[in-house]
């Protein structure tokens, strides 16, 4: 699956309001505590396709999608997160590193006059009891579908992945409310780590001739509000922390990227800015039964975006 770098800035996603276990409030923002869990610095330039063990996104493995094509209208404009995100400012704090990210420019979906927006529930079937659902949208004009589908879910045993796969635009799952429903359930407990692949770029655009991979972030565990009817909302990453010894590993693996990019390319990379490329959510699901027993699931939440 090939996953794409797109010029233009795109938008961050407040999920507010739905029915069925979506929450009434925006995501909460949060400051991500970081480190580096990936050092191979022999490539200037990270793969396009999702190789990474973390993500090896299964295609075979797509799933089967119930849609309730409700006739609930969407009443708040829907914003979506871009997946690319540049650093504003390092500060540093002790033995850590702050490093506050730039605002997702975003814009408001559903507020042309001319569509009319309905929710619709898409539900995947992990296995014969147990389910994941998450509300999305529909476009109509004139009483026609107008906007595509834009989100797809793949199953591997106990593993569920969501991909939000976008027409033009790429965003990530940030704000994005799940449910998981099961049989016999007492109690759900939730947590999610969030992974970003560092670059040095020249320039935002074309990533195979302007970008050099330098290293891979994973957040430490954060933990998920998970309410009764089983649903839980991805935050929104407002800024990262990271070790003063991480910072200063990424900044030496940065100059070796740069340097393995420019002896490849015979071309300079001049002050190249960091660019933070999001990857996925990893949420872990522990679900306890009335008879006691408990099971842990796995959903992976990503994304697609285009490559110019």
């Amino acid at each position: 699956m090939k996953k794409m770098c797109f010029l233009f800035v795109l938008v961050a996603l407040c999920a507010c309001g739905n029915k069925g276990g979506q929450r009434e409030s925006c995501p909460q923002s949060i400051t991500a505590k970081m480190s580096i869990v990936d050092k191979g610095t022999s490539r200037w330039y990270h793969s396009l396709f999702w190789d990474v063990e973390t993500n090896a996104l299964a295609t075979r493995n797509k799933a089967v999608v119930d849609i309730d094509d409700t006739e609930e209208l969407y009443t708040q404009p829907l914003a979506l997160s871009l997946c690319l995100r540049k650093p504003l400012a390092e500060v540093a704090e002790g033995e850590e590193v702050l490093v506050n990210l730039d605002a997702p420019i975003y814009t408001e979906l559903h507020r042309d006059p001319s569509l009319t927006t309905y929710k619709r529930r898409y539900t995947t079937h992990v296995n014969e009891n147990a389910a994941l659902s998450t509300v999305w949208y529909a476009e109509y004009i004139n009483d026609e579908r107008c906007s595509d589908e834009h989100i797809e879910f793949f199953v591997t045993g106990d593993t569920v992945y969501s991909l939000n796969y976008p027409d033009i635009w790429g965003f990530t799952p940030e704000g994005l409310t799940f449910c998981f429903t099961d049989k016999d359930v007492k109690a759900i407990s939730a947590s999610c780590r969030v992974y970003y692949d560092v670059y040095a770029a020249r320039r935002i655009g074309m990533r195979s001739d302007n970008w050099a991979w330098v290293c891979r972030l994973a957040s430490e565990d954060i933990p998920l509000k998970v309410c009764k009817e089983g649903c839980y909302t991805l935050p929104v990453i407002e800024a990262m922390k990271m070790g003063a010894a991480d910072h200063q590993a990424m900044q030496e693996l940065r100059g070796e990227a740069i340097a393995g990019w420019e002896e490849f390319t015979g071309e300079s990379m001049g002050d190249a800015s960091y660019i933070y490329d999001f990857d996925s959510y990893m949420v872990t699901l522990n679900v306890t039964y009335t008879d006691g027993s408990q099971r842990e699931y796995t959903h992976l939440a990503t994304a697609m975006y285009l490559e110019p």
